[in-house]
């Protein structure tokens, strides 16, 4: 399991934030998603997010990448990424998802959880 331990910006979320996601598999040449489940975002940053769900996910094969639907601020974003690590814990699992994303979709990420962070602090 590699961390990312050096990155310059990572939020980890006193409550744990709901968020979906949908695995987008190909399958006889052609993209295919499926259905959205629901996870628990543990903490998120421009380059990925640790996510828990009851959902056992095979990450050794890495055939599939992961959308991840998220609402922060009043504001509905998606992050693509590809899970690297896992954990089990009592009837569910944690993931380690790395981001595939451009700088645009790494700075909208970065607005909103400064925006989160700022508000929280307001309470």
């Amino acid at each position: 399991m590699q961390y990312k331990r050096h990155e310059s910006f990572r939020y980890t979320f006193q409550e744990p934030e709901l968020a979906t996601y949908k695995l987008i598999i190909e399958k006889e040449g052609a993209m295919v998603e499926t259905k959205q489940s629901d996870a628990l975002v543990l903490n998120l940053s421009p380059n990925g997010a640790r996510i828990k769900t009851t959902l056992d996910l095979p990450i050794q094969e890495r055939k599939y990448l992961l959308e991840l639907q998220l609402n922060l601020n009043g504001t509905t974003f998606s992050v693509l990424g590809i899970p690297v690590w896992k954990r089990r814990e009592i009837n569910q699992y944690v993931y380690g998802i790395e981001a595939l994303e451009d700088q645009k979709t790494k700075q909208i990420v970065i607005n909103e959880l400064k925006q989160f962070v700022n508000s929280r602090k307001k309470l």
